[in-house]
């Protein structure tokens, strides 16, 4: 399998033998690894260097995942994809991970194949998340004002097609995309802003004045 080479991920996990088992996945699939046991040393890693993608557990010592993402969040300066490798998945975690933006979660126990998926999905500009978890955010997050929804340029060219009534073979034409990739923005936008079809994606649009 060919990976471009430009992509470099910073794995921040405080269990050796978890990092050390992860860098030698990453590197055999032709990543760029970077390995950090320490959260406060990983905000100083990051501005330095071109990173692509952090990796993340939630429970770690000194700083944990939360607020370490809430940290780069403020600091970095250009949006740092984040994906969320953890044992947690109680509703109240998932709910905090999409308020922070995160690009992504996978638990621990997911296989090798699932968590190599992910991270190609997010280097495509995509999200990944268990089905499960995009009912914990429908369930947090249906036009709550208190919860702040942001877009990428992609998600929004699709989502004026879409209230302009394209569909998904026209918008793919018009955006010089694949259908799958149409159908996988149309599924993030329906996730973050709870929407149920595209009904609900309208009625969200006007309210919130979006576009």
């Amino acid at each position: 399998m060919f990976v471009d080479m430009q992509f470099k991920i910073l794995l921040v996990e405080d269990h050796k033998t978890v990092s050390e088992s992860l860098r030698t996945l990453l590197e055999d699939n032709d990543y760029e690894v970077i390995t950090c046991d320490d959260a406060n040393l990983a905000l100083k890693i990051i501005p330095k260097n071109d990173i692509s993608l952090v990796i993340t557990d939630i429970e770690m010592p000194k700083l944990n995942g939360i607020d370490f993402i809430k940290a780069i969040r403020k600091t970095a300066p250009t949006p740092v994809k984040i994906l969320v490798l953890s044992t947690h998945s109680n509703d109240s975690l998932i709910t905090q991970l999409f308020k922070l933006d995160v690009n992504g979660y996978i638990n621990k126990s997911s296989s090798i194949l699932d968590l190599l998926q992910a991270i190609r999905h997010i280097l495509d500009g995509r999200f990944y998340f268990p089905d499960w978890v995009h009912k914990v955010e429908r369930k947090a997050a249906v036009f709550d004002d208190s919860v702040e929804v942001s877009f990428t340029k992609r998600e929004l060219d699709v989502l004026s097609h879409i209230l302009n009534e394209k569909t998904t073979k026209e918008i793919a034409k018009l955006l010089n995309i694949s259908i799958s990739t149409v159908e996988e923005h149309r599924r993030n936008l329906l996730t973050k802003t709870g929407a149920k079809n595209v009904v609900g994606l309208v009625k969200y649009c006007i309210i919130n004045q979006v576009l």
